[in-house]
């Protein structure tokens, strides 16, 4: 699965937006990490994919992690965010 390791400091958040779109529309699905102050990016990324009909979204909750997977509208294959 890609991954996109998501900066607030190294890239513009549209940067990571497009290529978010580039890796679901050519893999079917993307993994985007952060750690920091870059999660917040990586929750409106994510968002912005669900409001554009790119993804669905369904949250976890497991001991020390926060899964937000977002599946791919395309062929259910999904984007799992680990925070």
């Amino acid at each position: 699965m890609p991954r996109i390791r998501v900066s607030n400091t190294k890239k513009p958040f549209i940067f990571y937006l497009n290529l978010a779109k580039k890796y679901v529309n050519r893999y079917n699905n993307v993994e985007l990490t952060a750690l920091g102050k870059a999660i917040p990016t990586v929750v409106v990324i994510s968002e912005i994919l669900k409001s554009d009909g790119m993804a669905t979204q369904n949250c976890k909750n497991n001991n020390n992690f926060f899964v937000y997977q977002i599946t791919s509208n395309i062929e259910s294959e999904s984007l799992v965010l680990v925070f």
